[in-house]
């Protein structure tokens, strides 16, 4: 007698995967928090958090742009307290992609992510964080 386990196979797996994602695709359901900007060069840039909502626990994202520039600065910074938050760490992911890590979200509310890349143009994202 065969068990379930001797009958899954990995293509079996990747089809019940696409047939979740495509499930979650058009009901709507977002696994990450996505938020664009645009930069002071007209460069289009963009900002993805691992959840669809960002947390005061939330610690790590990823920047994109399509000039493929890299971060020289990022500012975590809260508008409304007129003050930033402790450095982030920056590690390059090729392709104009940075992971910033160690982000430090004291409280909730409007916060903005400011950055400064090494072809002197720079963008600011602004998001909610709850």
């Amino acid at each position: 007698m065969q068990t379930f386990w001797n009958t899954f196979s990995v293509k079996n797996f990747f089809g019940i995967a696409i047939a979740v994602s495509v499930f979650l695709t058009l009901s709507g359901v977002s696994s990450a928090a996505t938020v664009t900007a645009v930069s002071q060069g007209g460069d289009s840039l963009t900002l993805t958090f691992e959840d669809d909502v960002i947390l005061t626990s939330t610690t790590e994202a990823i920047f994109c742009n399509s000039r493929q520039a890299m971060v020289m600065k990022a500012e975590l910074w809260m508008p409304s307290m007129g003050h930033g938050s402790s450095p982030v760490s920056l590690f390059p992911q090729g392709s104009g992609c940075t992971a910033i890590r160690n982000m430090n979200f004291m409280m909730r509310g409007n916060w903005e992510l400011r950055l400064w890349l090494n072809n002197n143009d720079s963008g600011t994202f602004a998001f909610q964080v709850r």
